[in-house]
């Protein structure tokens, strides 16, 4: 963020000293001067600021995304709970119980 505003505050103060000397190099009006001045420092920095943001936005990287479970790695026993919470997930999945008419009534009477 600091860097973002570094460099559109010194774009900005380039716009304008820029836009000040070619003003006095031409014997502008001083009032003419001053608005052109803060006229320039203004657009350079809103000009600076959207170009900034556009290209970090486009030079950022992803941050990668954590799937999973937790797992504690200072346990010796981890990866062996892991396991074996694995297998019981598994195992109750795996009953296989039959469609018989009772189960047809039970769901065709909520429906």
């Amino acid at each position: 963020m600091m860097s973002r505003l570094r460099f559109v505050l010194i774009l900005a103060l380039v716009g304008g000293v820029l836009t000040t000397i070619f003003a006095l190099y031409h014997d502008v009006r001083t009032t003419t001067i001053v608005y052109r001045a803060l006229f320039s420092v203004i657009l350079f920095g809103a000009i600076g600021y959207l170009l900034i943001s556009i290209i970090e936005r486009f030079l950022k990287k992803p941050e990668p995304e954590i799937l999973g479970q937790h797992i504690e790695l200072s346990s010796d026993n981890a990866v062996g709970e892991i396991e074996q919470n694995y297998a019981e997930k598994n195992d109750a999945d795996m009953k296989f119980n039959p469609f018989t008419p009772e189960q047809f009534d039970r769901i065709s009477d909520k429906g």
